[in-house]
């Protein structure tokens, strides 16, 4: 109950805040305008509780457009204009662009280039079996008519643009990238689905070690405005396949992401999806079949090996059963 009333605060918060400051625009209220737009730029802030060690950056310190970001995310403008915090957008405005980002229909038109090495293009092969079993989305083979396709193919490392861009784009795997879990990791990029602790609301969940992080790499750890991320309602994935690890980007090989709930837990899996990775997807991707869909992927007998989710409730009850188990061990030896 607590819970719910907690996002029931945030959610009317955040439409007050809105609101608002849609009648400033309309010319209401003009001796307060700038303090609400102050309000506005820090709801993150307001909302989720800020992080008073996160440093300050500027376009400069941003990758070039075509770049890598985040280590595996191609940067393009309205990218750089999202975590410099320039895209102030209305929720309807984010949400029809964030429309336009998607595959229409959830139908990935797509190519297999001939530079992929045959491990990596059978992990490709598996994992879009995987999403047509579990999701809405198909990835089909790629027709003269389509214009708008990704390409899988080698390159130097992992790496894919977020949404559909138009045109042809690239997933770019490498051989080091064939585990399952990675490739699924890029292709859910090219859907439209940002890093995990990228979302709006990270500094409830997790502590970002930014004295671990190598200098000119900590704009990799920049959480996304709430409307350009749109959390979707799905509580924050410590297990989700699109999950940092623990010492990502580590200068010193000590930790960069703590869980605030548990410092110890491990986090940063490539070996499958979790329920809630696939309803990320489901919440971009709907269709009627979902359901049916997702209960034939658990299927027990014929599922596929999914990893569970661990939320921050799972990760306090996970650290409580191990404490319970070590004072017990500790009375009987």
């Amino acid at each position: 109950m607590k819970c719910f009333f907690e996002k029931f605060h945030k959610t009317l918060l955040l439409l007050v805040i809105l609101t608002v400051f849609t009648e400033i625009s309309n010319g209401r209220y003009h001796g307060t305008r700038e303090l609400l737009r102050q309000l506005l730029e820090r709801k993150d802030d307001l909302y989720y509780g800020g992080d008073d060690n996160e440093p300050s950056i500027s376009a400069d310190d941003l990758p070039q457009i075509g770049e890598l970001f985040e280590g595996d995310i191609v940067m393009d403008e309205d990218l750089k204009n999202t975590v410099l915090g320039h895209n102030k957008r209305s929720a309807v405005a984010a949400a029809e662009l964030g429309h336009r980002k998607h595959w229409p229909g959830g139908v990935v038109p797509y190519l297999l280039d001939d530079s992929l090495k045959p491990i990596v293009r059978s992990q490709i092969i598996k994992a879009i079996s995987e999403f047509h079993k579990c999701t809405c989305v198909s990835f089909v083979p790629k027709t003269d008519e389509d214009k708008n396709y990704v390409v899988f193919k080698d390159g130097k490392g992992c790496s894919s643009s977020v949404g559909r861009k138009g045109g042809e784009q690239s997933i770019h795997l490498a051989y080091g990238c064939k585990r399952i879990g990675t490739v699924m990791h890029e292709m859910m990029h090219s859907l439209g689905i940002i890093h995990e602790q990228s979302r709006s609301d990270r500094d409830e969940f997790i502590k970002v070690r930014y004295e671990n992080i190598k200098k000119d790499l900590v704009h990799n750890f920049r959480k996304y405005d709430y409307l350009e991320s749109r959390n979707m309602d799905i509580p924050y994935n410590y297990n989700s396949v699109m999950h940092y690890s623990n010492t990502a980007f580590s200068k010193n090989d000590k930790r960069t992401l703590e869980s605030k709930v548990d410092p110890e837990l491990k986090f940063g899996q490539r070996k499958q999806l979790t329920h809630y990775d696939l309803k990320q997807i489901a919440h971009l991707y709907p269709c009627p079949a979902y359901s049916s869909k997702h209960d034939q992927c658990f299927d027990e007998e014929d599922g596929y090996n999914f990893v569970s989710d661990m939320t921050p409730e799972d990760a306090v009850e996970r650290k409580r059963d191990t404490e319970d188990l070590l004072e017990k061990l500790l009375e009987r030896y």
